[in-house]
Order: C-alpha cells, then sequence, then structure tokens
C-alpha cells in the first residue's frame, strides 16, 4: 500500500487529492518521510497529507519542512506524534512561516516544549494563510502561550487554535486572553486541559465582553472553581458572539452553576453549554431549570456527572416542559432514578423541541423506562435516546418495541453492545426504518423546493389552464396554495 501510495504520489495522479500513512504496521521511518517530501516536491493534486505516529524524527520532519517550502497544493498536513526533536520543530516553524497554501496544520505531541515556543511566532507573524492551528498534548508551558499570544495580535487569518493540554497556567492564560481582546479573525479556542485557575478565567471573561469573534472557547479540565465561574458569567451577559462553552470538570459547585443559569437569563447568543462533572447538586439544577424557562435560545445543555438525583432531575424536567429552544440534553450518570425518568417522560409529551436525550448511567429501571416508552407514542420530535446502562430488562425493552409500531422519529439508540435482550433485534429493526423514513421525506423536501424554485411559472401557467386551479400574479390566494398543508397534493397533481 506505501509503494502503490508513492507511486502516485509521484506520477501526480488527479484522483489523489488525500493521502494517509495512517495504519497499524505502517510505520514511516526517516527514509519514508524523505521519499514522501520529495514526490511532494513535483506533485501537483495531493491537498491533504496525514502522517501520524511515525518515527520519522528530526531528519524526516526537515525533509517535510522543505516540501513545504516550495509545494503550492498542499492545505492540510497532519504532521501529529512523530518524535521530533528541536531541529526538525525549528525547521517547520520556518518552512510554514513562508508557505502560502496550507491552510490547516496539525502537529499535537510533537516536541513543541517551552523552549521550542519561543520560537514559534513566526507561525502567526509571517504567515497569513493559516486558518487553523493544533499544538495539542506539546508542553508548551506560559512561555510559549505569551509568544503565541503576542503572535494573534498582528495575525489576521487564524479562525481556529488548539492549546489543549500545554501545562499553561494563569499568566498563558492572561497573555491569551489579552490577544483576544485585539484579535478579530480567531472563532474557536481550545485551552481544555490545562492549569487555568480563577485569575486566568477572570481574564478571559474581560476579554469575552470586548471581543466579537469568538464563537467557542473549551476550558474543560481547568481549576477555575467558584469565582472563575462567576466571572465568566459576567463576561456572557455582556458578549454577543459567543456560541459554545465547555466548563466541565472546574468544580464551579453552587454559585458558580447560580451565576452561570442567571447570566444565560440575559444572554441571547449562547447555543450550546458544557457543565459536565461540576459537583452540581439538587439545588443548583433548580436554578439551570429557572434559567431554561427564560432562555430561548440554548440549544444544547450537558450536565453529565451530577448529582442533582431526583429531585433535580424534576425540576429539571418540568422547565422542559415550556422550553421551547433545547434540542439537546445529557443527564447521564446523574443519580437518576424511575421517579426522575417519569419526570423527563412527562415533559416529553409537552415538550416540541428536545431531539436528543442522553441518560445512561441511571438506575431508572423498567418503570422508569415503561414510562420513556409511553412518552413515545406521543412524542414526534426526538430522534436520539441513549439508554446504555440503565438496569433495563426484557419488560422494559417489550415497552419499547410496541411504541416503535407507532412512533416515527426516534432513529438513534446508540450501541446495544451487552445488552442481551432478544427483543434488540426487533429495536434495532424499528429504528433503521425510521432512519428509512426520515432520509425519504428529506429527500422529498430536496425536491419539493427543487420544483418550487425550478417550476414556479410552469405552475402559474398549468394552474391557470385548471378548472380547479385558478392562479394568477397578483392573486393574493397564491400564498395560501404555496404555503398551506395542501402543497404536497397541489405539487404532485403536475407529477
Amino acid at each position: 500500500m506505501y509503494d502503490d501510495n508513492l507511486a502516485r504520489l509521484k506520477a501526480n495522479d488527479p484522483s489523489l487529492a488525500t493521502l494517509s500513512f495512517k495504519g497499524r504496521k505502517l510505520i514511516v521511518d526517516p527514509l519514508r518521510a524523505i521519499e514522501i517530501a520529495e514526490a511532494l516536491k513535483v506533485n501537483h493534486t495531493l491537498s491533504t497529507l496525514t502522517i501520524p505516529g511515525g518515527n520519522f524524527g528530526d531528519e524526516g520532519m526537515i525533509a517535510i519542512a522543505e516540501t513545504l517550502r516550495v509545494n503550492q497544493t498542499l492545505t492540510n498536513v497532519s504532521l501529529s506524534s512523530n518524535k521530533v526533536g528541536p531541529h526538525g520543530v525549528r525547521a517547520l516553524i520556518a518552512a510554514v512561516a513562508e508557505n502560502h497554501s496550507l491552510q490547516i496544520l496539525s502537529v499535537h505531541n510533537s516536541g513543541f516544549d517551552s523552549a521550542r515556543g519561543m520560537e514559534l511566532a513566526p507561525l502567526l507573524t509571517a504567515n497569513q494563510t493559516l486558518l487553523s492551528l493544533n499544538l495539542y498534548s506539546n508542553k508548551l508551558s506560559d512561555v510559549g502561550a505569551k509568544v503565541l499570544a503576542r503572535a494573534l495580535m498582528s495575525n489576521h487569518s487564524l479562525t481556529t487554535l488548539s492549546l489543549e493540554s500545554n501545562n499553561i497556567g494563569d499568566e498563558g492564560a492572561k497573555a491569551i486572553a489579552e490577544a483576544i481582546g485585539q484579535n478579530h479573525t480567531l472563532s474557536a479556542l481550545n485551552l481544555c486541559g490545562n492549569t487555568i485557575e480563577c485569575k486566568g478565567a477572570e481574564a478571559l471573561a474581560a476579554s469575552l465582553k470586548i471581543n466579537n469573534t469568538l464563537r467557542g472557547l473549551n476550558l474543560d479540565a481547568n481549576v477555575i472553581s467558584v469565582d472563575g465561574a462567576k466571572a465568566l458569567a459576567g463576561g456572557l451577559t455582556d458578549n454577543i458572539s459567543l456560541t459554545s462553552l465547555d466548563l466541565s470538570t472546574n468544580q464551579i459547585d453552587k454559585d458558580g452553576t447560580m451565576a452561570l443559569a442567571e447570566a444565560l437569563c440575559i444572554n441571547h447568543t449562547l447555543l450550546t453549554l458544557h457543565l459536565a462533572y461540576n459537583n452540581i447538586e439538587i439545588m443548583d439544577g433548580a436554578a439551570l431549570a429557572d434559567m431554561l424557562r427564560y432562555n430561548t435560545t440554548l440549544r444544547s445543555l450537558n450536565l453529565c456527572g451530577n448529582t442533582i438525583y431526583e429531585k433535580g432531575t424534576a425540576v429539571v424536567a418540568n422547565a422542559l416542559k415550556s422550553n421551547c429552544s433545547l434540542t439537546s440534553i445529557n443527564l447521564a450518570e446523574v443519580g437518576m432514578r424511575s421517579g426522575g425518568a417519569a419526570a423527563i417522560a412527562a415533559a416529553l409529551k409537552d415538550n416540541k423541541s428536545l431531539m436528543e436525550l442522553i441518560l445512561d448511567n441511571n438506575d431508572i429501571g423498567n418503570r422508569g423506562f415503561m414510562a420513556l416508552a409511553d412518552a413515545l407514542l406521543c412524542n414526534n420530535t426526538l430522534t436520539t435516546l441513549f439508554i446504555q446502562d440503565c438496569s433495563i430488562s426484557n419488560r422494559g425493552y417489550i415497552s419499547l418495541v410496541e411504541a416503535l409500531q407507532n412512533n416515527r422519529t426516534l432513529r438513534n439508540m446508540g450501541s446495544f453492545e451487552g445488552q442481551l435482550s432478544c427483543y434488540i433485534e426487533t429495536i434495532q429493526s424499528a429504528l433503521d426504518r425510521n432512519q428509512r423514513l426520515f432520509i425519504k421525506e428529506e429527500q422529498w423536501e430536496r425536491r419539493k423546493g427543487f420544483l418550487l424554485f425550478l417550476y414556479w411559472e410552469q405552475f402559474l401557467l398549468l394552474a391557470s389552464f385548471g378548472d380547479h386551479y385558478t392562479i394568477h400574479h397578483h392573486d393574493t390566494a397564491l400564498t395560501d396554495v404555496f404555503y398551506n398543508k395542501d402543497l404536497d397534493r397541489f405539487i404532485c397533481s403536475f407529477l
């Protein structure tokens, strides 16, 4: 396979636009890296190259870096986990600084330590075509973060930056926050898995008040704690651009949760909020429930791994009855039992927006699951329901089989691996049927829209000749015909 791909690369095979050397038995050593690099110098068709988990070291990286200086067709390059030393990293940085075609670069776990971090600036100052940079797991520390932050202030191209798991603390976060205040292109920033505490979070919160381009901020698995969450809540009240915020695993506790809930009663731009594993308890669930009653923009809420138990689940469920914006909620591992599941089921009978419900790792049992199955008889919006490890036996699955005889919207229940019920095959068959119906309906909607667009004048002309349909350009009934429930019948009459 390696030899075939290399030959196609050298031959400028026009059908070869994407090439990955990923494989269990394939290791790209220095010699192979050099061969690939030489082939790329004469290739003018490849746009995406992936060489992960190899062992080509400095020698291989230097060869590939030289290629990037002359190659003008590669736009997406991933060279992650290749045991590169300082010389290879330095060569890559210099090459990317001169390259004018590369748009996506991923070099996670590739030797960019704090010493190399001092040399990162040209990646973002000299290069003004790079759109996405992934430096995950490179131990840049605050030193590298500060260098990148200064470069971000003058960069006008980068939209996505991942600095996940880089030992970045408050000082690095402060520098990045200052850069965000001045940068007007970055839309996604991943700082997950670092050591950012309250002070860093406060700096980032202040930048949110003046930045109007950042759409996604991931602070999962840091240590921002209660005060950091309060600060970010304050930032959300003034921010008008952020649509996704991940604060999972940050020990924000009760006060931090309440501050965020209050902020979201004011904020009208955030669409996705992750608060998994944050020591959120029953009363905190009540604060979030109040938020769901007032907020009309949030689409996805993740409360996985918080101990809201039955009472907290019940108050959240009650809020879902009147909420008309949320499409996904994750209540996995929250200590829910049958009573909480029954409350969720009652909400599903009234809720008209929820499409995804995740209840994994809750002891809801047959009683709770039977209530959920009963709700599916009248709910026509839920498409995804996850119930892994929920203490359900054949008795519960029978109720689902019966519900799916009438339900036509549920299409995905995840993996049934490890569940030994004899009804699994029947359930999966019903889900597959619903998926086929969904695809068919989607195809019809596209076709219907196409017909309306392409044959608008033809419809008007044909209708003007019919006894039943008499339509003129200035007829006020035109809108009624094309936008009422008889539209399908009207279109089919001309097919």
